[in-house]
């Protein structure tokens, strides 16, 4: 008897590795959906991203205390992790993990950032260049809270007008130990700053380039980062409390200003 091997028609074999590919694309993203979300668990200091699993290998990037990312494997003293565009290793000992699988990606961070308005009488009438605190305050403004939330101490608007320094046209120069960020993932930035205990002033304007400064001091939780889930103080409304209701006025985002350390 001759025995003969099955053939496949090429249709049929195009087919069959078709569903093939696709079963292996579906298994790679349920293990990427389920990855590990971690936070880094630091006292103060940043925690060092590492190419390889020890100290000998160099340092790709520190990530500031807070910060959030996810695990994608641990071994020994090391978790390799991703953040952004970075793949890493940290030391495991500086791993913090949230309190259960089913926690939001995004927890919930709300910052004790006292509220002041660029148009209370107590300083209102300041003088900012050609102007005052009560036309164009907002930035001194959510300064003060800002200031006010990381001393632990009541600086008002008008201590800010007192001891900074102004342009002629009434715009603050920054403290030195404030930054700026312009980037396009800004909210990804503001969370982690948010998570790492720092409010951030945030700059937006109109299309007609009127622009105007608001405080982020905290964000409302989930599983996605929203314009909505941000809440603000608003130098010049308090009935605006989130980033969604500010851009209905200053939609065109601007930068980001913190302190740092």
């Amino acid at each position: 008897m001759t025995i003969r091997k099955a053939r496949i028609a090429p249709s049929l074999a195009k087919k069959t590795m078709g569903i093939v590919a696709a079963i292996l694309v579906a298994a790679a993203l349920t293990v990427a959906a389920s990855a590990e979300a971690g936070f880094v668990n630091t006292k103060q200091t940043g925690l060092n991203v590492r190419t390889g699993p020890g100290l000998t290998y160099s340092i790709i990037t520190s990530l500031p205390k807070g910060t959030r990312f996810e695990i994608l494997s641990e071994s020994g003293e090391w978790t390799k992790i991703s953040y952004g565009n970075i793949t890493g290793y940290v030391h495991s000992s500086y791993v913090g993990r949230y309190a259960s699988p089913q926690a939001k990606k995004y927890p919930a961070v709300n910052l004790s950032v006292p509220y002041y308005t660029q148009y209370d009488s107590r300083w209102a009438s300041m003088k900012l260049g050609t102007s005052n605190v009560k036309n164009i305050g907002c930035t001194v403004t959510c300064t003060a809270m800002s200031e006010s939330f990381r001393t632990g101490t009541a600086i008002t608007p008008a201590t800010i007008v007192r001891t900074s320094s102004f342009t002629p046209g009434g715009a603050l120069y920054w403290p030195s130990h404030y930054t700026r960020y312009t980037g396009s993932d800004w909210m990804a930035y503001a969370y982690n700053q948010l998570a790492a205990g720092r409010p951030v002033i945030f700059h937006g304007q109109k299309w007609s380039g009127t622009s105007h400064w608001v405080i982020i001091y905290g964000y409302a939780g989930g599983d996605t980062l929203t314009a909505d889930g941000f809440l603000i103080r608003d130098p010049a409304s308090p009935e605006r409390t989130t980033l969604a209701q500010y851009f209905k006025l200053y939609p065109s985002y601007v930068k980001l200003v913190h302190y740092i350390g």
